[in-house]
């Protein structure tokens, strides 16, 4: 991507369709200007009222499509939050339990030592399940049919439940099947979580799946050019194979964007991301959804070498033994989850508010790139300014 020439930095296109006194626009701007982003949204939601939502930069690397609030950002595993609402609404329910073996739903994953495996173990990532099938391609990453039979027939890397291995990709296929045996509807996962989650929080622009006529709504991604080798990390390329690297190699392709990846395929605009959020920020704190916003897991993960506080299928607040950073960082009460490169969407409990941050440019530190926080810290000022009657 080449420099942006003066003209272009003075020019920097956005689309504000809601703001307190201009601050998010202002770092949003900066952003581009002097962190070098391409495109960026920032959105918020306090208690169902969007307060928050700009767009700036542009769309496509030539730099001739400006970014607006109906652009569609890859999320990558950003997704996993949301898939983890649909498994909480049918805990709600009682038609998916959290200690039972996923098994009783799905007798063909009984075999080679995973009869044991719960739906607690995956949203905690400690299956055993992290690795990717052997030689799986990306149109094979793309049949979902195969995946799952694939999954079915691995053995897990250690006993479920004595150790924390991120499960990047797997994750979706695991907590996905489990979801759609539940559900006994005959939908497939991306109708369920757009049902069960989507539509009763008005976030109907996340897509597991881009139907083909919108694909023209999604940005280009620019891939990291600050990220250290990682043929040498072990587990890390088990779980997410050097061909199948998030980026835009892969995940620009069409195949991918209108496949759904429930563990890191998600696209979607922050406004929706946002809306999720803001709806489960306010849930009851005995709602299943809220209870999985706490701290169930954190030790150290063999597959990142990292400790995370990981609620169920969240990134959560809360932890001394693992703290986040911000905005994952405090006390309890605030739950999400980041992706590769830096969106990253999040519940503010205490707040009564959702918030979500996507951006193009792609980097190794993500959600802890100075750009986006100070995207973070002006939506947080934003929302505190609303609080306080400042708009």
């Amino acid at each position: 991507m080449q420099p942006m020439t003066q003209a272009e930095l003075d020019a920097v296109p956005a689309d504000v369709l809601a703001d307190v006194d201009g601050i998010v626009e202002t770092a949003a701007r900066k952003g581009i200007r002097t962190f070098g982003e391409l495109g960026l949204q920032v959105s918020a939601v306090v208690d169902g009222k969007q307060i928050v939502d700009v767009a700036a930069g542009w769309a496509d690397i030539a730099r001739q499509r400006p970014v607006d609030s109906r652009s569609l950002f890859p999320l990558f595993s950003a997704t996993k939050g949301v898939v983890a609402a649909a498994c909480a609404e049918l805990l709600e329910t009682g038609a998916l339990s959290l200690d039972e073996p996923i098994a009783k739903l799905w007798p063909e994953f009984a075999v080679a030592g995973k009869s044991r495996v719960s739906l607690r173990h995956v949203l905690t990532h400690t299956a055993g399940l992290p690795q990717m099938p052997p030689d799986t391609t990306v149109e094979q990453m793309c049949d979902w049919d195969h995946m799952v039979r694939a999954l079915a027939a691995m053995a897990p890397m250690w006993e479920p439940g004595s150790r924390v291995g991120y499960h990047a990709y797997t994750y979706g296929w695991l907590a996905g099947q489990a979801l759609k045996l539940a559900a006994g509807t005959g939908e497939d996962v991306a109708t369920l979580v757009r049902r069960l989650v989507c539509e009763p929080a008005g976030g109907t622009d996340f897509w597991l799946g881009i139907p083909v006529d919108i694909e023209d709504r999604v940005v280009s991604l620019v891939a990291m050019v600050d990220a250290a080798p990682r043929e040498d990390m072990g587990l890390f390329r088990l779980a997410i194979p050097a061909h199948l690297d998030t980026g835009p190699e892969v995940y620009g392709r069409s195949d991918v964007r209108q496949a759904c990846l429930p563990g890191a395929g998600g696209i979607g605009t922050a406004a929706a991301m946002a809306r999720i959020y803001g709806r489960l920020a306010v849930l009851d704190q005995r709602s299943w959804a809220r209870r999985a916003g706490q701290v169930w897991e954190q030790r150290t993960d063999t597959v990142t070498g990292r400790a995370v506080a990981r609620g169920l299928g969240f990134w959560v607040s809360g932890s001394t033994e693992a703290p986040l950073g911000p905005p994952l960082d405090g006390g309890p009460g605030r739950f999400g989850h980041p992706g590769a490169g830096g969106s990253i969407a999040w519940a503010d409990a205490d707040l009564g508010a959702g918030f979500a941050v996507t951006r193009s440019r792609m980097t190794a530190v993500g959600w802890n790139d100075p750009s986006i926080v100070a995207l973070v810290e002006a939506a947080y000022s934003a929302v505190r300014r609303h609080r306080s009657g400042g708009a």
